[in-house]
């Protein structure tokens, strides 16, 4: 947890600084996926309950430590925790108008075809934004 939280604030402090096309561009290409065989498959579901573990330290120190908006701090965060890993995943931001008019932003993480983090927002209504990644420059592609 401890290092999940230093993640955090490390991230949220890149994010402040770092200009987020500098961001995007250090994303791109990265790590294929790994095939899995039988003979590394429990390997695999060790490694998967793992990573499991670290998105949620990840999920519970954005979300103690950063009460508004953690969700761009937490994607970027799992995003290269799964790319590390070998695993696919795709960052995508979507947007949506609040009933005050004002535009709103989220950030989650697909791997699989599933919302690995960031998901809740989802059913609120934000439409997802254009990838930022060409299909060839998609991490675990």
């Amino acid at each position: 947890m401890l290092r999940a939280a230093l993640l955090v604030l490390l991230a949220r402090g890149a994010l402040r600084v770092v200009p987020f096309r500098v961001i995007v561009r250090s994303l791109r290409g990265g790590t294929e996926t790994a095939t899995l065989t039988d003979a590394n498959a429990a390997r695999v579901a060790k490694s998967n309950e793992a990573i499991r573990r670290k998105i949620w330290a990840i999920d519970a120190a954005g979300r103690h430590l950063l009460p508004r908006k953690p969700c761009l701090t937490q994607a970027l965060i799992v995003h290269r925790l799964l790319r590390r890993h070998g695993r696919p995943s795709e960052l995508r931001l979507g947007a949506r108008r609040a009933a005050d008019g004002k535009l709103e932003a989220h950030a989650w993480i697909e791997s699989g075809g599933e919302i690995v983090i960031g998901g809740k927002a989802l059913a609120e209504g934000y439409t997802p934004l254009p990838s930022l990644f060409a299909p060839s420059d998609r991490p675990g592609r």
